[in-house]
């Protein structure tokens, strides 16, 4: 594909993406990694969820995975189910 498709102004190897990844959840992230290594995540409160997040880069072809763990509050209701939101993408239509 054409550079102004795949190429970038900061630097990257042509077909690389740089975006700002960022995961919803409760309060009190104990420990977060990319790749199973220790990642920092910054915190930020976003429409009254938490919300933790990090630039990361991704060449053509790679793939990451992220391992989060939460302190939970005691007390709770012991049968809740996590919120699990899908990402809306567009759909070829025939």
């Amino acid at each position: 594909l054409p550079d102004y498709v795949i190429g970038n102004r900061i630097g990257l190897p042509t077909g690389s993406s740089r975006l700002f990844v960022t995961f919803y959840g409760p309060p009190g992230l104990r420990t977060a990694e990319l790749d199973g290594e220790a990642v920092g995540l910054e915190a930020m409160s976003e429409a009254g969820w938490m919300a933790y997040g990090h630039f990361v880069t991704f060449e053509p072809g790679q793939e990451h995975r992220y391992r989060l763990e939460f302190e939970l509050a005691s007390g709770g209701d012991d049968d809740a189910e996590p919120t699990i939101w899908e990402q809306p993408l567009l759909r070829r239509v025939s």
